[in-house]
C-alpha cells in the first residue's frame, strides 16, 4: 500500500512508504482512555495491534476493538472484545483474546469462538488461507498455523528457552517475520526453520546496520509491503529482506527510487538487477552520496553494468587523484582475472592475475593489491575467465581534505566503432574546468581532432590527439574569465582509426577549493530518451536538488524537442514542453527553467520522457545539481535510458555499493516498458547482505 500505521502509545500515526512523512491519526500519545471521536479527540487505552481495509483502520484497544474512518478520521467502538492481536480478510475480523481466537463478522459485528485450547496468543497475520498466531505461552511459547477453513491448529516453530512478548507478526513468500524481544526473526512456514533477520537479543539500543549490527529498543509491531520490513520500536524502522533482496514492479514511462543508510562502519557490496522470466532488464543507476564532518561533499552515479570478460578504463595515480576499480563476479564458481597496466609510450607494465570468488567483489584503488600500479599507469586493462560487472572511480582529495569521486567507464574491448563520438556536456570558465579523457581501445596508434561546439553550434575551440596504443590523453577546455562557457564536445576519429574511448571529468574552484567534480561519458545518439528527475527544497539554498538535462543536437538541422513528465507510476503530471536546438547545438537547463515545468510542486520524482523526430537524433544526459549545507554547488550525471538501444533480458550488476562511515546509495530503476524482478545484495564475499534503512528514501 501506500502508507502504513503505526500505534506510539496511546495514539495512532499514519507514515508515507514513499516520503516518509508522518501523520497524526487519531489519540494522544501521553492520555489514555475510551472515548470516541474526530482524530486528536478520541482515547486509547494501551491499543495494541491494528489492521485495515483501505476504508476502515480497526485497532485492538483494551476491552474494545475500535474502528477509525481513514477519510474523516472519526473513532468509534465496534466490538466489545478484549483483544492482543488482530487481522481481517475483509469479511472477518480475527482477534486473540485469553486462550481463544474470536472472529467478528465485520458486517453485522457478530462475535463467535473461532479456536479454543491455546495458551496465551497474541499478534495475529494470515495470508486468507492460513492465520499465523504468535502465542506468548511460556515456556511453550510457539508460532500456530491455523487453516482458516476448517479451524485446524498446527505448531509451525516452538520458543522451548524464552517468552517472546507480544511481538508483531507478517508474512510474505512462505516465510514468517516475528518482532520479538530485540530481534527480528524469520520462519519458514512450512519447516519451522528459524533464523535472526536483524538485532541482536542481547543488546538494546536503536542504532541502524547491516542484520546483526542493528539494534532495537522493544520492537513490538512489523508490517511488510513486499519489499521491505517495517517495525515499529522507539521508531519506524525499515528493513530490507532476509535474503537480500528487493522486488521490483515498474510500470512504463515509470521509475523505482529508494536510499540505503549512511550509518554504521563502511560496508561495501554489489547487487544483482535480475528481471523476471520473459521481462526485459531496467536501467539502474545507483548514486553514491558521501557526508564528511556531517556535511554532503560528494555524489557520483554508476550505472547498472551489463557482464563483460575484458575491459579497459583510464587511470591516474597522482598526488591526490587516484583510481579505483571494483569487479563483481555474480557466478557460482571463481573467475580468473589477469591484468597490466600501460604507460604514456604504450608498453604495458604491472601484469598480474587474482582470483575472483564465487559470487564475490573486490575493490580496491590501483595503487594497492592485488594491482599494485604506479604513477606512470594511464590505462588499466583486465581480462576474466568469467563475464563480470566492473566499474571504475576516480577520487580526488580536494584542499579542504574532502574526497571527491567521478565514475568512470570500463568499456569493453570490441570492435571499436570509427564513427565520431559525442559529449553532450562540457563546462569552462566562472571557475568551471573540463578534462576529455582519450582512451585507446585498440593496439596501434589513433588519432583525430576533438572539437567543442557552442550552444549555438559554432566551434569553441579545437585541437588534435594522437595516442599510442592501449593508452590514453587528455584534452584540456578551460577559461580565464567570469562566465560559465556551456557546450557540447564533437571527437572526430582520423580515417581509418578507430574512436577512443570518451569521457569528461568537469571541475568547479570556488575560493581556492575544488567544491565538486564529476564526469560525463560518451553516449549514442537517439530518438528518443527517458531521465529519472527530482525536484527538493527551494533550489539555491542548502539541501536543495534540481535535476538537469544537456543535450546536443547531433545534426545539421536545427532539432525540436519534445518533454513529457511522468510520475513514478508513470502517470502524466500534466507538465509538457518544446524545445528547439540549433543544427550542431546543445541545451542545458534545469528542470524548473524549461517552459511549463516551472510550477512543479516539490518534493518530486518521476520521469522525463525526451523525444524528436530529427533524422540524425541527439544525445543527452542527466545533470544532477545539489546545494550541500555550506552552500557549495555539487553536481553528479545522471545517465539517461536511450529508446533506440535494443532491450536486454540477460541480469545487470551494480558493481559497487558503498554504505556507513558517511556513504549511501540511492538506487533508481528505470525501464523502457513494464517489468519486473528483483535486486539482490551481495556482500563482498558472497553472502545474501541484510540492511536496515531510515523509513524516510
Amino acid at each position: 500500500g501506500e502508507f502504513i500505521y503505526g500505534i506510539v502509545r496511546n495514539a495512532v500515526y499514519r507514515v508515507s512508504l514513499r516520503s516518509g512523512e508522518v501523520r497524526h491519526l487519531a489519540g494522544l500519545v501521553a492520555e489514555h482512555g475510551d472515548a470516541d471521536g474526530s482524530g486528536a479527540n478520541a482515547r486509547f487505552n494501551n491499543p495494541a495491534a491494528l489492521w485495515g481495509d483501505g476504508r476502515y483502520l480497526y485497532v485492538a484497544d483494551t476491552g474494545a476493538v475500535r474502528r477509525i474512518d481513514l477519510s474523516t478520521k472519526e473513532v468509534t467502538h465496534f466490538a466489545n472484545v478484549n483483544s492482543r492481536g488482530l487481522w481481517g480478510d475483509g469479511k472477518f475480523l480475527y482477534v486473540s483474546t485469553a486462550s481463544r481466537i474470536d472472529r467478528i463478522n465485520t458486517s453485522t459485528r457478530d462475535v463467535s469462538t473461532f479456536v479454543q485450547g491455546l495458551g496465551a496468543p497474541c499478534s495475529l497475520w494470515g495470508d486468507g488461507t492460513f492465520l499465523f498466531v504468535l502465542d506468548d505461552d511460556a515456556p511453550t511459547s510457539a508460532i500456530h498455523k491455523i487453516t482458516l477453513e476448517t479451524g485446524a491448529v498446527r505448531r509451525v516453530a516452538g520458543f522451548p528457552s524464552e517468552r517472546v512478548g507480544p511481538g508483531g507478526i507478517w508474512g510474505n513468500d512462505g516465510r514468517i517475520f516475528l518482532a520479538t524481544g530485540r530481534t527480528i526473526r524469520s520462519v519458514d512456514a512450512t519447516t519451522g526453520e528459524m533464523n535472526v533477520v536483524a538485532g541482536d537479543a542481547r543488546l538494546y539500543g536503536t542504532e541502524d546496520g547491516a542484520a546483526a549490527d542493528a539494534r532495537f529498543v522493544s520492537p513490538r509491531s512489523l508490517w511488510g509491503d513486499g519489499r521491505a520490513l517495517y517495525v515499529a520500536d522507539e521508531s519506524i524502522r525499515r528493513i530490507e529482506p532476509a535474503a537480500g533482496m528487493r522486488s521490483f514492479t515498474i510500470p512504463n514511462l515509470g521509475a523505482d527510487s529508494w536510499v540505503t543508510n549512511r550509518a554504521g562502519p563502511l560496508a561495501v557490496s554489489y547487487a544483482r538487477v535480475q528481471p523476471a522470466v520473459g521481462n526485459s532488464a531496467p536501467e539502474g543507476v545507483a548514486v553514491f552520496t558521501l557526508r564528511q564532518n556531517g556535511v554532503l561533499v560528494s555524489e557520483t552515479a554508476v550505472p547498472a553494468t551489463a557482464l563483460t570478460q575484458c575491459g579497459r578504463t583510464y587511470a591516474e595515480i597522482n598526488g591526490a587523484v587516484n583510481t579505483g576499480i571494483a569487479i563483481a563476479n555474480p557466478n557460482d564458481r571463481p573467475a580468473a582475472i589477469s591484468f597490466y597496466f600501460t604507460d604514456a609510450n604504450g608498453q604495458s607494465f604491472g601484469a598480474g592475475d587474482t582470483t575472483i570468488a564465487a559470487n564475490a567483489q573486490i575493490a580496491a584503488f590501483m595503487d594497492q593489491a592485488p594491482f599494485n600500479g604506479s604513477g606512470q599507469a594511464r590505462t588499466f586493462t583486465f581480462s576474466s575467465s568469467l563475464p563480470v560487472g566492473a566499474i571504475a572511480l576516480r577520487g580526488l582529495v580536494n584542499e579542504r581534505s574532502e574526497f571527491l569521486m567521478t565514475t568512470l567507464p570500463v568499456a569493453p574491448l570490441a570492435a571499436a566503432s570509427t564513427q565520431s563520438v559525442v559529449l553532450p556536456h562540457f563546462a569552462a570558465g566562472g571557475g568551471w574546468s573540463t578534462q576529455i579523457l582519450l582512451v585507446n581501445p585498440s593496439d596501434t596508434d589513433i588519432g583525430g581532432n576533438v572539437q567543442t561546439l557552442t550552444p549555438a553550434g559554432a566551434e569553441f575551440g579545437a585541437t588534435s590527439y594522437r595516442i599510442a596504443p592501449r593508452s590514453s590523453a587528455v584534452v584540456d577546455v578551460s577559461e580565464t574569465g567570469a562566465e560559465i562557457r556551456v557546450g557540447s564536445v564533437r571527437i572526430h576519429p582520423n580515417v581509418g582509426d578507430p574512436a577512443p574511448i570518451a569521457s569528461t571529468v568537469f571541475s568547479s574552484v570556488n575560493g581556492g577549493v575544488t567544491v565538486t567534480e564529476n564526469g560525463v561519458a560518451e553516449t549514442e545518439s537517439g530518438h528518443a530518451f527517458r531521465l529519472f528527475v527530482e525536484a527538493s527544497g527551494r533550489f539555491g539554498e542548502p539541501d536543495s536538488t534540481r535535476t538537469g538535462i544537456a543535450i546536443a543536437n547531433s545534426g545539421t538541422e536545427a532539432a525540436i524537442l519534445n518533454l513529457d513528465l511522468r510520475d513514478l507510476n508513470g502517470v502524466p503530471t500534466g507538465s509538457s514542453a518544446s524545445i528547439t536546438i540549433p543544427a550542431a547545438g546543445q541545451v542545458s537547463v534545469f528542470l524548473h527553467e524549461i517552459p511549463g515545468f516551472s510550477n512543479l510542486a516539490t518534493p518530486f520524482e518521476g520521469v522525463l520522457r525526451i523525444s524528436t523526430a530529427s533524422a540524425a537524433g541527439i544525445s543527452m544526459i542527466g545533470l544532477r545539481g545539489r546545494y550541500n549545507e555550506r552552500g557549495d554547488f555539487l553536481i553528479a550525471t545522471m545517465p539517461s535510458v536511450n529508446e533506440d538501444a535494443p532491450a536486454v533480458n540477460d541480469e545487470k550488476v551494480f558493481p559497487h555499493i558503498a554504505n556507513g562511515d558517511g556513504y549511501a546509495t540511492q538506487f533508481i530503476l528505470i525501464s523502457r516498458t513494464t517489468t519486473s524482478g528483483q535486486v539482490r545484495f551481495v556482500s563482498q564475499s558472497g553472502d545474501p547482505l541484510t540492511a536496515t534503512i531510515p523509513a524516510k528514501p
